[in-house]
């Protein structure tokens, strides 16, 4: 079997690792949205939501790539 088959066959198995780890980034972006609130302070609480913001850009971008990929 040469590279390029080998790497044919492996893309089913690589975009379901995407899958997870994008589905894992949702969920962890979920749980920063419900702590960042609870953080003691307002530049604490700003930090973690623009953390968040910053995740959310990355997980569209991500996406993005992925579904363009999988044409």
């Amino acid at each position: 079997m040469d590279g390029v088959t080998q790497a044919v066959e492996n893309l089913p198995r690589l975009n379901g690792s995407a899958q997870d780890a994008l589905q894992l980034l949702k969920s962890l972006q979920f749980q920063l949205d419900l702590l960042a609130q609870q953080l003691p302070t307002f530049d604490e609480v700003q930090s973690g939501q623009a953390t968040l913001k910053s995740w959310d850009e990355q997980y569209k971008k991500l996406r993005i790539s992925l579904r363009n990929a999988n044409l």
